[in-house]
């Protein structure tokens, strides 16, 4: 999936000594979750923002499904915001393939 432009790049993982959790490295969000950068900045916007925003997240959602992945733990804390008009999906930890009957 490193190859979307709506999929935030998974860069590798590492283990936490102390913990034992894993994790993915990727770049930062500047922004936030979408849900925080909403709360912060949703009356400021204006709705071809909003559409703008909707529209990547239909398009990586698509990215994810073309690739016969299922995201598994969809919601707005696993969109980010790299900017006002970049939003990417991220999280696929949980992601599995399914099979098509075609």
């Amino acid at each position: 999936m490193n190859d979307s432009t709506y999929v935030t790049h998974c860069y590798g993982i590492t283990k936490d000594p102390k913990t034992n959790n894993f994790m993915m490295i990727m770049e930062y969000a500047i922004n936030g979750s979408l849900r925080e950068n909403l709360n912060r900045r949703f009356n400021l916007m204006d709705w071809s923002e909003k559409l703008v925003i909707l529209c990547r997240i239909a398009k990586g959602l698509d990215n994810i499904h073309n690739n016969r992945l299922i995201h598994h733990d969809f919601h707005c804390s696993n969109i980010l915001s790299y900017s006002n008009y970049l939003t990417m999906i991220t999280d696929l930890g949980l992601c599995k393939h399914f099979k098509t009957t075609r």
